[in-house]
């Protein structure tokens, strides 16, 4: 009985599928009115102050066809508005031309509400247009970030603000818009910009040792905060000096302000690390804001030299070496004055010349009145003698000389040799130096003849 009985529901269940509709396998076309950006899409990203274009455009499915159209169009005034805020900015798009010729129609729009209350378009001589195409063209400005609609206002039902409208025999009759699908415009904020820190002196600059440094951060540049729109600036509130003296990554000095004073204390190479503050004074704050920025910068300390007068081989002029001399050559730097050579450190002295780093130091000295400072023309020279200063006469080997600055490729030449040294600690240990000229000697007869 059981068996019968189900039997019996199974063909009674049939029965009732058979009497219903049969469906369509596929959904049947729209009529679609979508707003479209360049990049073929109905949304779009830009940012504030970007101008582009939004198009309405229509796609009617095969044996749909209309007459004449009519949009009115809303957008958030807040962050869109029109690039010229005239209906220049509405343009006719391609859609219906094909089909004959049209009338367009667009009145004056409300910028500051944002809406364009009538754009329309008909044919003059009757015509039907069909397929899919553009509508119009609408000129956007992005004024703000945020996200925008533009949007198809009221398209339900048909005859309402926005329509498309058939001619069917004598009669205009409205095609209803299945589908509407509205623009989106995505305003990214601007990249705020973080504050630049600059001072002078330059990198590299060169510095005399004793001497105040004017550490100058006034070039440094304020941050700007794109948020909230439309933006603001975020003044520097500090300014911070870290010296790194001998550049070994040790802070010695610590100063603030805009402007402060170094003082150079001895040579050699020193960084200036700037840092500056500009916080954002007008929350909420930009995630990729950034408060500080830093500049580094090395200066150099020149230890300022004084000026000595060398007088090599003292009271004979010219100045021969011979390249065989198993001897002393003696070398006076000249008293004056105004220089008293008991101040120089004789343990500092070395005689060299350009080009070459090491030098010759001497093997003895003395203090003697022995030669009078020469002011000529370079490599010129006096046999004058004592001129009643006192000067201090160093005393140098010849072949140390020959091998150390090596005179051997001088054969027959006149040569700078240099001197330099230091006053004693007590005295202040600043750096002198001098020079004189030497002949370097062939040790032939002629050379013998000439002294």
């Amino acid at each position: 009985m059981k068996m019968h009985a189900c039997i019996g529901m199974l063909l009674t269940l049939f029965l009732m599928l058979a009497l219903l509709p049969v469906l369509s396998a596929t959904a049947a076309p729209e009529v679609v009115v979508e707003v479209i950006f360049e990049n073929g899409l109905n949304e779009i990203t830009k940012t504030p102050c970007d101008d582009f274009v939004a198009s309405i455009k229509v796609t009617l499915p095969a044996g749909v066809v209309i007459d004449w159209w009519d949009m009115e169009i809303h957008w958030d005034p807040i962050v869109l508005e029109l690039q010229t805020g005239t209906s220049a900015d509405v343009v006719e798009g391609d859609f219906m031309r094909p089909f004959g010729t049209t009338m367009f129609l667009c009145q004056e729009p409300d910028n500051v509400a944002g809406v364009l209350p009538v754009i329309a378009c008909a044919f003059l001589a009757g015509g039907d247009a069909s397929g899919s195409g553009i509508l119009c063209d609408i000129k956007f400005h992005c004024k703000a970030p945020g996200d925008g609609n533009i949007i198809i206002f009221d398209p339900y039902p048909p005859g309402e603000e926005s329509c498309l409208v058939a001619l069917v025999g004598a009669e205009y009759k409205p095609v209803p818009i299945d589908v509407v699908i509205n623009g989106v415009v995505h305003q990214l904020s601007p990249p705020p910009t973080p504050p630049n820190a600059a001072f002078t002196p330059p990198d590299g600059a060169m510095v005399d040792v004793c001497t105040d440094v004017i550490l100058d951060g006034t070039a440094s540049t304020l941050g700007y905060d794109t948020l909230p729109s439309p933006g603001h600036v975020c003044p520097i509130t500090e300014w911070r000096w870290e010296i790194d003296e001998g550049c070994d990554g040790t802070i010695e000095h610590i100063f603030y302000g805009e402007v402060v004073v170094y003082h150079c204390e001895a040579p050699g190479d020193v960084g200036i690390k700037l840092t500056v503050w500009a916080p954002d004074p007008l929350p909420p704050t930009h995630p990729d804001y950034v408060e500080y920025d830093s500049e580094t910068h090395i200066i150099h300390q020149i230890g300022w030299e004084i000026p000595v007068y060398v007088d090599i081989k003292p009271g004979s002029f010219p100045n021969p070496l011979n390249l065989k001399s198993q001897g002393l050559i003696s070398v006076a730097i000249c008293g004056t004055a105004d220089f008293d050579v008991a101040t120089i450190d004789p343990q500092t002295i070395r005689l060299t010349r350009e080009g070459v780093e090491d030098g010759v130091a001497p093997i003895r000295w003395s203090y003697e009145d022995v030669a009078t400072p020469y002011t000529g023309e370079p490599c010129g020279g006096h046999e004058l003698g004592g001129d009643g200063y006192l000067d201090l006469t160093l005393k140098f080997k010849t072949q140390e000389l020959v091998a150390t600055l090596g005179l051997d490729a001088f054969k027959g030449e006149v040569i700078v040799l240099i001197l330099t040294g230091n006053l004693k600690e007590e005295d202040g240990g600043t750096p002198i130096r001098g020079q004189d000229c030497v002949w370097i000697l062939n040790v032939d007869c002629r050379d013998l003849m000439r002294i």
